[in-house]
């Protein structure tokens, strides 16, 4: 995806601050704090963007994480993330465990009689994320990225009723990742537009950017096992929680 809009922070009437804040219980001095690191974030940018691309964007992220008031903050500013996926995990779980006819069957009689896309159609319908903040807008665009490597998936192996569970691992595993990744892009935006580098300068430094938080967040899920642990057991917002402390640095 493309980061090429002027930079705004994550909304909110002051750009320099994000949306949940006012209805946070922050002093002034929390706030002010939060709204220097927005700074310290569109600093670190315009520096790789000017190095073009010869310096790491690690340093980007501690900023990012703390403009959100720590690691907790993002999560709980995640709702709808954090919907969607309980949904689509639930699904997938089932899929890897007593397979698609059961999962299907068990669904409820909307979904019977019906192709595996038509299915998907009618699960996304159902359970996509609705609102109209950029937060939402990430998770659909994560969650729509999820059904269509499952579709792929049973496209690929149509006489196999359970699906490998492994390859369901990998794909719940890149549903937090590209959330993530999505989040975060459409969150710091960029003067790219400011500045003097070329296009491919600019694709070349946002594939940065995008490799390192995915090496980041990837081995951060690297031992856990969505398919084999109970669904009750795994808790997506201590996930995703641990994954924005690894980003940041906490």
């Amino acid at each position: 995806m493309g980061t090429s809009s002027i930079y705004s922070g994550p909304g909110g009437k002051n750009k320099l601050l994000p949306s949940w804040i006012d209805q946070s219980s922050l002093t002034d001095e929390q706030k002010k704090n939060i709204a220097k690191e927005w700074i310290a974030v569109k600093t670190s940018l315009t520096r790789i963007i000017n190095k073009k691309g010869q310096q790491s964007p690690a340093p980007l992220f501690p900023h990012y994480v703390k403009s959100y008031g720590g690691s907790a903050n993002f999560v709980n500013s995640s709702k709808s993330f954090i919907s969607g996926f309980d949904s689509v995990y639930s699904f997938v779980h089932d899929i890897g465990s007593i397979g698609t006819k059961e999962t299907i069957k068990q669904l409820g009689d909307q979904f019977k009689d019906k192709d595996f896309q038509e299915i998907l159609l009618t699960f996304s319908n159902l359970y996509f994320p609705a609102g109209n903040d950029k937060e939402a807008s990430a998770a659909r665009s994560a969650m729509t990225i999820t059904i269509e490597m499952i579709l792929n998936e049973v496209n690929l192996h149509p006489d196999l009723d359970v699906l490998d569970d492994k390859v369901l691992n990998i794909i719940l595993k890149n549903f937090v990742t590209e959330y993530i990744l999505i989040r975060i892009l459409t969150d710091i935006g960029s003067s790219y537009e400011k500045s003097t580098a070329t296009p491919d300068e600019i694709n070349f430094i946002e594939n940065q950017i995008k490799d390192y938080i995915r090496n980041c967040i990837e081995n951060q899920l690297k031992d856990i096992d969505f398919i084999h642990e109970e669904i009750g057991n795994i808790k997506i917002e201590e996930i995703l929680l641990n994954c924005m402390k690894k980003l940041g640095e906490e």
